[in-house]
């Protein structure tokens, strides 16, 4: 079980994902943008065990999310997911946000097997990270 952040602004998205990771045995707190969780990035990071962040959504966007997380914590996977916005280049923006240093990518829609996959080995590739530190 993990302790997921999971950041969207599109609340019906946000209640479906939370109920299909709760239902996989982890434990979900969200927000509906990265302002909510820059803002109060101390008591985040020390709770969470992967965030799940939508790439484009009001005030701060996941871009900017993620460099935020990035800067405070390099170690903690971070999943990013976009069905496009107001764009259709949402491969180039997932890829950017992979360069940008995002765990796994996912394309909306996406499959509750593909989302479940994307967390697992995010939290793989952290263990795999801190087992090799030691």
């Amino acid at each position: 079980m993990a302790k997921i952040l999971l950041i969207d602004d599109d609340e019906a998205l946000r209640e479906v994902l939370c109920i299909q990771l709760q239902r996989a045995n982890h434990e979900v707190k969200v927000a509906s943008d990265g302002s909510e969780v820059l803002e109060n990035l101390d008591a985040w990071i020390g709770w969470t065990d992967l965030v799940i962040t939508d790439l484009f959504m009001p005030e701060r966007d996941g871009i900017e999310t993620l460099r935020g997380l990035r800067q405070s914590c390099a170690d903690l996977p971070i999943i990013v997911m976009s069905g496009g916005g107001r764009w259709q280049e949402v491969e180039h923006f997932l890829g950017y946000a992979t360069r940008l240093g995002a765990t796994q990518a996912l394309q909306k829609p996406f499959s509750r097997r593909a989302l479940l996959e994307a967390v697992e080995v995010a939290l793989a590739d952290q263990a795999e990270r801190r087992a090799a530190a030691c």
